[in-house]
């Protein structure tokens, strides 16, 4: 058997265990779909023994919630980077819509401090005039117009 044949039957067996691995995975991830809906990531780690560092090991992290406490668990993925890379693609699928509503829960509430800023800064350069903002309607803008008319000699 050539050299490279065997290497390629090895990188088949590998890829069959990922896939394996994979599905046992998602399997576990699937069955608990709201959970990891709005948590979980994978992370590496490393460990040291004897002065030396090994890794990086992969591994799923989520809180689970019992009445008032949260219990960290985990879910052990091992050493493979591919592996690794489709739990977290399936975990970022599953996430998807949560950060989507997170990223607009977001931008609504900037936009809700930029529009009162605005009405302060209005208020500010309007209140030396007499004229007061009252939610989307400003007081007393008529009669500044009306002295402002009575006054101009034109």
């Amino acid at each position: 058997m050539s050299d490279q044949r065997r290497k390629a039957e090895i990188m088949d067996f590998v890829d069959q265990q990922i896939e394996r691995r994979f599905h046992a995975v998602r399997a576990q991830i699937v069955s608990r779909q709201a959970l990891f809906a709005v948590q979980g990531s994978v992370l590496a780690t490393w460990r040291t023994r004897d002065g030396r560092r090994f890794g990086p090991y992969f591994r799923v992290s989520y809180r689970e919630y019992r009445g008032s406490r949260a219990v960290q668990r985990a879910i052990y993925l091992g050493r493979s980077e591919p592996l690794a890379r489709r739990v977290r693609e399936l975990l970022e699928k599953l996430q998807e819509r949560h950060r989507a509503r997170k990223r607009r829960a977001k931008l609504l509430a900037e936009a809700r401090a930029d529009f009162a800023r605005a009405k302060r800064e209005l208020r500010r350069t309007l209140a030396p005039l007499g004229v007061q903002v009252k939610g989307y309607e400003l007081r007393g803008a008529a009669r500044v117009v009306r002295r402002s008319l009575s006054s101009d000699p034109n």
